[in-house]
């Protein structure tokens, strides 16, 4: 961790790699098209017919399980919450704590160590997608989570193949200080174009989020995929 003045010290730096993706220094942050930075975003609450017609849809996709950590948009807790948007690169602010996104890397499988000291393999049918995120509070201590929100509104939760001490769901961001890890998805590639990292408060749906464009147009994302690792190492320093 860091002091919250100065930027942050990554405890866990990654090998680079050309499919490792973030914004240079200097260079101005991606923001959404029609968005300003930092302004709320705030969903419409869809009608009746809308309404009816997405629990179906979600019952449909929940009877047909895939490996990838698929949540269905209907079926989301807080979907109405604001969101305040921002980019690779930048620091978006969504009043209850700070976050900002430095990379965006793709992999095939991830590798982690066990208990005994060993080294062990994750596959996927699909890709990995690995954010590296620091955050901050000005005031109360919070755990934050992610997930992905791809181009075509399908959202994915953080994958379960990994323990929450590797990600940054491992420990209370603290006041004063940047707090620095890693949200991994499992995502099919065609999940890539589009897609958005939506950071929040678990089970607080009173608290704004903060939503991060990772700037994959389709040429992008399907560059990101094409030149991913054959592996990512988590929980290195």
């Amino acid at each position: 961790m860091t002091r919250a003045s100065g930027p942050p010290d990554d405890d866990t730096p990654v090998t680079p790699s050309p499919n490792t993706r973030g914004t240079a220094p200097g260079i101005a942050p991606s923001v959404a098209p029609g968005v300003a930075p930092g302004v709320a975003e705030v969903p419409r609450r869809p009608g009746l017919p809308a309404r009816v017609g997405g629990a179906v849809l979600g019952l449909v996709l929940a009877a047909a399980a895939v490996a990838a950590q698929y949540v269905a948009p209907a079926g989301r807790p807080g979907d109405g919450v604001p969101t305040f948007t921002g980019g690779v690169g930048g620091e978006v602010s969504a009043g209850g704590f700070s976050v900002r996104v430095g990379s965006v890397t793709a992999a095939r499988s991830l590798t982690v160590r066990d208990a005994g000291g060993g080294e062990r393999r994750i596959g996927t049918d699909h890709l990995f997608l690995v954010v590296r995120a620091a955050a901050t509070v000005p005031k109360r201590p919070v755990r934050l989570e992610g997930l992905l929100r791809a181009g075509n509104g399908s959202q994915y939760d953080q994958t379960d193949k990994v323990s929450d001490l590797l990600t940054l769901r491992r420990a209370y961001v603290q006041p004063g200080w940047w707090t620095e890890g890693v949200l991994v998805f499992e995502v099919p590639r065609a999940a890539l174009t589009g897609s958005k990292v939506i950071i929040g408060i678990p089970d607080d749906d009173s608290t704004p989020r903060a939503g991060i464009d990772l700037n994959l147009g389709r040429r992008a994302a399907d560059d990101l995929a094409a030149e991913a690792g054959e592996t990512y190492r988590l929980g290195e320093s």
